[in-house]
């Protein structure tokens, strides 16, 4: 900031919460003084009615200027306010709005900041961003939540010390595709492909009330994208990766919907390949990055929605998945080998039907 002109009139002073120019503004109000922007660093204070020119910023106090600060370029700073040459300002810009986060966490659709439980939420940008393909990629991410891989093909979700199952018992954390569960007592937990996933929920527990016995210690929703009765649209992404001391590994995802009947009925389909190179070696077997894995999956849902407030959503989501070795070595070996006296692989086929029904009338929303 430099200040080249004084002034006696009592300054009002500025009080609240306040950008960087209004509050600047408002301590110069009645005063007879206003400012001038020199560059995107420095402000020049100067005398309403003055001609005077305004020094360059590399002017020294020598020059009949005295340098007072700088003003914050900072992201709090209000750099979007223009002022014009001879002085008159104009309003600063409104401020960045934040976008709404919608879930349905209890059910009902609800913004995040309402909900009286602990949720978290993950959309698709976000894990997009990431670069997620599966559980352990973006969960691990959640505070009280992580991801572990108790034996080969055996996944787990454990929310707050509470696991999915593998226990041969009752699972304790519920993990649901939309409105689907999915979780399993004597399996490993399903990992679906997130291509076309509008976002995930990861509600803290005990959620008993909502989704059951199972949720004693949370409860995991994977909301994908439904479709649209009236738009046409696709999208395909392809990836290749290469792992160190292993291989290639490339990734093919696509997308289309298509509206079949206006206004009443639309389809959405969804395919993913993903092949994974390994990088640990079975000297025994003579088996080299025998770590893989192989996933391939289709998720389709047709849309009916015969008149307003009524819809009808049919699923289908079919994976296949082929797990090679257990991604851990030998401690007596060197890096990346492993011994196995017998071949160690494992694998999963799913297949998952779903009929969701959704009636929403002016006194109550019904979702089955």
């Amino acid at each position: 900031m430099w200040a080249g002109a004084h002034s006696t009139a009592p300054s009002p002073g500025a009080s609240g919460n306040l950008t960087a120019l209004a509050a600047l503004k408002a301590i110069l109000a009645n005063t007879g003084l206003t400012y001038r922007e020199v560059d995107t660093e420095t402000i020049a204070i100067v005398s309403t009615d003055s001609t005077q020119s305004i020094p360059a910023t590399g002017a020294q106090a020598g020059d009949g200027w005295i340098r007072m600060a700088q003003t914050d370029t900072g992201p709090r700073a209000d750099a979007s306010a223009q002022h014009t040459g001879s002085g008159a300002d104009t309003e600063a810009s409104e401020p960045t709005k934040l976008e709404e986060v919608v879930v349905t966490a209890l059910h009902r659709e609800e913004s995040l900041q309402e909900v009286p439980a602990a949720v978290s939420v993950l959309d698709a940008n976000a894990l997009w961003a990431k670069g997620a393909q599966d559980y352990r990629d973006y969960l691990s991410t959640v505070p009280g939540v992580n991801f572990g891989e108790c034996c080969l093909g055996a996944m787990r979700v454990v929310i707050r010390g509470i696991s999915d199952g593998l226990s041969g018992g009752d699972p304790l954390t519920a993990i649901y595709i939309d409105e689907a569960p999915v979780t399993e007592s004597f399996e490993g937990t399903f990992d679906p492909n997130i291509y076309d996933i509008d976002r995930v929920e990861v509600l803290k527990g005990p959620q008993g009330t909502l989704y059951g016995a199972g949720s004693m210690g949370g409860t995991v929703r994977v909301i994908t994208r439904k479709p649209r009765l009236n738009e046409f649209e696709g999208s395909a992404e392809a990836t290749w990766t290469n792992t160190e001391y292993g291989g290639n590994s490339p990734r093919v995802d696509g997308m289309i919907n298509l509206p079949l009947v206006t206004d009443h009925m639309a389809l959405r389909i969804s395919a993913g390949y993903r092949d994974d190179a390994g990088w640990i070696d079975d000297v025994l077997r003579h088996q080299l990055n025998g770590n893989t894995v192989e996933k391939k999956d289709v998720h389709a849902q047709l849309l009916l929605q015969p008149q307003s407030g009524t819809s009808v959503i049919l699923g289908l989501l079919y994976q296949k998945e082929s797990d090679g070795l257990p991604s851990y070595q030998d401690i007596a070996l060197p890096y990346y080998e492993t011994a196995r006296p017998y071949r160690a692989s494992a694998g999963s086929e799913s297949r998952m039907f779903s009929l969701t029904l959704h009636q929403d009338w002016d006194w109550m929303t019904l979702t089955s």
